[in-house]
């Protein structure tokens, strides 16, 4: 919606699941996206779980891009986009790497589960985030 994000302050109180992709990737980022719809719906939608998305394409991804992106998902999700700069530091706050431009832009397929004070705890790679759902609801009581 254009205005600032800060992950600690905006979703502080929550358990948030931050994946960083981009809204043109063929195969990794839908997958993803899919997985953790699925996973927040069988975990009856918590209140409390936020499932974010960050661009690396932020020269194509806008606002309303990731917003709609995200959106095809799951109405709760949020898109996230920014200068280059900001999505940069993002990534490395993160430990999220990616290079490259439009169509030759390769990314890390991991998501991040941050706990309510807003610290990195455990990091999801693409082939656990299958089981990321049965982890969910001790997540969100340990957390």
């Amino acid at each position: 919606e254009g205005s600032t994000v800060d992950l600690a302050g905006d979703f502080g109180g929550d358990v948030t699941l931050v994946f960083f992709g981009f809204t043109r990737c063929p195969d990794v980022c839908p997958l993803t996206m899919a997985r953790l719809a699925k996973a927040y719906r069988d975990a009856g939608e918590p209140h409390d779980l936020k499932v974010v998305m960050v661009s690396v394409d932020p020269e194509f991804d806008t606002p309303e891009v990731m917003g709609a992106y995200v959106e095809r998902f799951h109405d709760d999700f949020v898109g996230l986009t920014g200068t280059t700069s900001q999505v940069a530091t993002a990534a490395r706050t993160f430990f999220a790497g990616y290079s490259g431009t439009a169509e030759e832009l390769v990314h890390t397929d991991a998501v991040a589960v941050v706990d309510r004070q807003g610290r990195l705890r455990y990091v999801y790679t693409a082939d656990a985030v299958v089981s990321l759902g049965g982890d969910l609801s001790g997540l969100l009581a340990s957390l």
